[in-house]
């Protein structure tokens, strides 16, 4: 089944070579994707409250920072973001999942690369849009840790039953099905989600 939400492009802002009027509407949507758009040099030029909650350490912003270095810093392999950045200036969208951590607990996202285009079509930059999948990897790091003999023997009683990890992953899964988007451009005027 086929959504289509309907999104009027406005005149793109003066950072149209970011997004324009597509990706203003999905930086400020409460979608549950965390969006961060990065220039040709890998420079952060934009990014959302949940990219800045869950990647800026304590107290310091996104914006202007290298996704290389702040890549050092969680834990990603940058030759894999560079193979990422290639695949997705050749075939338009890369996908990826990757564990972030360690210093605030790993973080599981699902995660996109998605080419920028300018007004003219020209490239200039990329958007990475992820979603949290943690609370679903963890769900079924327990689910499979309740299903081991040898575990369930050592459980506490005051372990969850297999009832409150069903519903503990279906609240996970809930949570984190938000679609990723497969294109960015500021021509472009709708959003299509595919079910």
């Amino acid at each position: 089944m086929n959504r289509i939400a309907e999104i009027p492009v406005a005149t793109p802002p003066a950072d149209a070579a970011f997004g324009g009027a597509l990706l203003d509407v999905l930086m400020q949507a409460d979608t549950g994707l965390l969006i961060i758009a990065i220039d040709s040099q890998h420079v952060i030029r934009r990014c959302n409250t949940l990219a800045e909650t869950l990647l800026a350490p304590k107290g310091s912003a996104l914006i202007g920072r290298s996704v290389l270095a702040i890549h050092d810093e969680i834990g990603v392999n940058n030759q894999r973001f560079a193979a990422a950045l290639a695949e997705a200036s050749r075939s338009g969208v890369f996908h990826f999942t990757q564990r972030v951590g360690p210093d605030s607990g790993t973080r599981h996202l699902e995660s996109r690369v998605l080419p920028l285009t300018d007004s003219a079509g020209q490239p200039c930059g990329y958007a990475l849009v992820s979603i949290d999948r943690t609370a679903l990897e963890e769900a079924e790091r327990m689910r499979r840790m309740l299903a081991t003999p040898s575990t369930r023997a050592r459980s506490p009683s005051s372990s969850p039953t297999p009832m409150a990890l069903s519903n503990m992953s279906m609240r996970a899964t809930r949570k984190t099905q938000a679609t990723l988007p497969t294109r960015l451009s500021a021509s472009v005027p709708a959003i299509r989600n595919q079910d």
